[in-house]
């Protein structure tokens, strides 16, 4: 019953979360870098380029739980006024629980919390707690595809905004993967519906390599990026 598996579990490429943890003793980094860019479409037309480097450390304290700790570098420049902004964007903490272990024909289901910190360097200004709760279930159908959803809440002061992704990942072959997913974010006055897609290529059991790109558009405002990264474990 062991969730330590043979060949890397990432949560990497795309918006989804993987519903596993990472095992008993199991130190895994989850990093990439993320090129974006942004149009409102409006009479004063405004556009951003963005970029940022985000890295998610993994520890498994037991093989069904995980402590987490996540942080993002960024900048991001306004074409308009030549301006720019860069920084720590984000620190947080967090933990994943399984709730229910993957098995060959029956889904896997965790609990997932993470709380971002009053912490920022730079130009950033992050002085609230903010906290993402997720519900993450995977499950495969057949032998080459597999379904994994996640459905969360962002929790930020007094406001709440609902989070889902849907992924369909493909086995391709032994080393490569790859998928396409939707997600977005919601309340009781908006639906956000974004797009992305991309690859996985397994450099061994340990090390994964990626890219993928995304895009979307809702009320007027474009959203465009590409992302790489690689995923790393060790036994410790």
């Amino acid at each position: 019953m062991a969730q330590y598996q043979e060949t890397i579990a990432s949560s990497r490429p795309g918006q989804a979360f993987s519903s596993t943890t990472v095992g008993k003793g199991v130190f895994q980094v989850q990093s990439g870098f993320n090129f974006s860019g942004s149009q409102f479409e409006s009479v004063d037309v405004t556009k951003t380029n963005g970029f940022d480097w985000g890295t998610i450390v993994r520890y498994g304290l037991a093989e069904k739980f995980e402590l987490r700790t996540l942080f993002n570098v960024s900048r991001v420049g306004f074409k308009e006024s030549d301006v720019s902004v860069s920084g720590l964007s984000n620190f947080g903490v967090g933990g994943k629980v399984n709730l229910l272990h993957p098995s060959a024909s029956g889904p896997s289901v965790s609990l997932q919390a993470d709380v971002s910190l009053p912490v920022s360097t730079g130009d950033f200004d992050n002085d609230e707690v903010t906290t993402n709760i997720y519900l993450t279930n995977s499950q495969s159908i057949g032998n080459a595809v597999s379904l994994s959803t996640n459905l969360g809440a962002n929790v930020h002061d007094s406001r709440t905004i609902g989070l889902y992704v849907i992924n369909l990942g493909f086995g391709l072959s032994d080393q490569f993967s790859a998928f396409v997913e939707t997600y977005g974010f919601f309340n009781s006055d908006n639906f956000d519906i974004l797009f992305d897609g991309g690859f996985a290529y397994l450099v061994n059991d340990h090390i994964q390599l990626d890219a993928s790109v995304g895009y979307g558009k809702n009320d007027g405002f474009k959203q465009f990026f590409g992302d790489f990264g690689v995923s790393w474990r060790m036994k410790l």
